[in-house]
């Protein structure tokens, strides 16, 4: 079963203007710009290396204290570009190969979500997927306060730790923010209360580190 939408713009390649609302590999894919990198595998590293230093900057402007007591968040920043970039999809729900793609919230069992025929509509694999998100969601709030890195650890050996830290960090919250992008109801919940919960534990071993 395919979950691919074709993109509104008729002058792509109709080969090349899938967007996929689940995870796959290769180079055959266009972001940012209408037939870029399109396939063409050099294109496609430096669409890589882009995001990749784009990330980097990310990063450095928003723990630079100089830049961020002078001029606007990254994060505000952020916010005013996506409110201010139109998305190029409709906002209705579409019917593919049977299963309906939603563009608003929804409620029910029946969703696929981060991987092709998953959990497309079967009740225990839908609650695994709750579970799933839960888990993910709990997992992200506690390793945004890892203090593990001993106090005689080099310098090095730190920053490598905490960069690792991050970085799977950063990777959980991806997977969540495209989980909640099915509009499911049930998913949106878990991970709020998959929030909450992380929270609480983080909150709670700060408060007995404190008595």
């Amino acid at each position: 079963m395919s979950h691919d939408m074709p993109m509104p713009n008729d002058t792509m390649n109709h080969d090349m203007s899938m967007m996929h609302m689940t995870f796959f590999w290769g180079k055959d894919v266009v972001m940012l710009f209408n037939d870029w990198p399109n396939g063409k595998l050099g294109m496609y590293i430096l669409a890589l290396a882009l995001v990749f230093v784009v990330a980097v900057a990310i990063k450095f402007l928003t723990d630079c204290p100089a830049i961020n007591t002078r001029f606007v968040s990254v994060n505000l920043l952020q916010n005013i570009m996506i409110n201010d970039t139109p998305m190029p999809m409709p906002m209705a729900n579409n019917t593919m190969d049977g299963m309906t793609m939603h563009m608003t919230f929804f409620w029910g069992k029946d969703v696929v979500m981060l991987f092709n025929d998953w959990p497309n509509g079967k009740l225990g694999m839908y609650i695994l997927a709750l579970a799933f998100v839960f888990v993910v969601a709990v997992a992200i709030e506690v390793l945004s306060d890892f203090h593990a890195i001993k106090k005689r650890a080099s310098p090095l050996v730190s920053a490598l730790a905490q960069a690792l830290v991050y970085g799977v960090r950063m990777a959980l919250a991806y997977l969540v923010m495209l989980s909640v992008m099915s509009y499911n109801i049930g998913v949106f919940i878990s991970v709020v209360v998959g929030h909450a919960f992380g929270c609480f534990l983080v909150k709670y071993r700060a408060a007995l580190k404190g008595n």
